[in-house]
């Protein structure tokens, strides 16, 4: 099976949530774009990847979680746009990505 783009995301704790948009923010604070209910991180757009993070309220409770939009081909060749992934090379990428120790399903990103 291949694929062009997925998306993955985990919840996270309100201290792990503002540390990860710390060491983001300090990476380059010109690719945050803020959104209603959170914001975009486009630092890493070249290599393919996408960072969303929300703050959501319910019932007078904040929710926090964070979101992955990652082109898969384009992590791995750098730059390929048009490239599909095969599932069957999930190792590669697995080797590419690191998402922060969330608890999501990869573990290693390169800034």
């Amino acid at each position: 099976m291949t694929i062009h783009t997925f998306e993955t995301s985990c919840i996270l704790d309100n201290n792990r949530f503002y540390t990860i948009q710390e060491i983001l923010k300090n990476q380059d604070k010109s690719k945050w774009k803020a959104e209603k209910e959170g914001m975009t991180y486009f630092g890493l757009s070249y290599k393919g990847i996408i960072i969303k993070m929300y703050r959501i309220k319910k019932k007078g409770y904040y929710s926090y979680y964070i979101l992955y939009r990652i082109s898969a081909r384009r992590v791995i060749d750098n730059g390929n746009y048009v490239g599909l992934f095969d599932v069957e090379d999930y190792d590669v990428l697995k080797e590419k990505i690191n998402i922060h120790n969330c608890n999501c399903q990869f573990h290693n990103i390169i800034f």
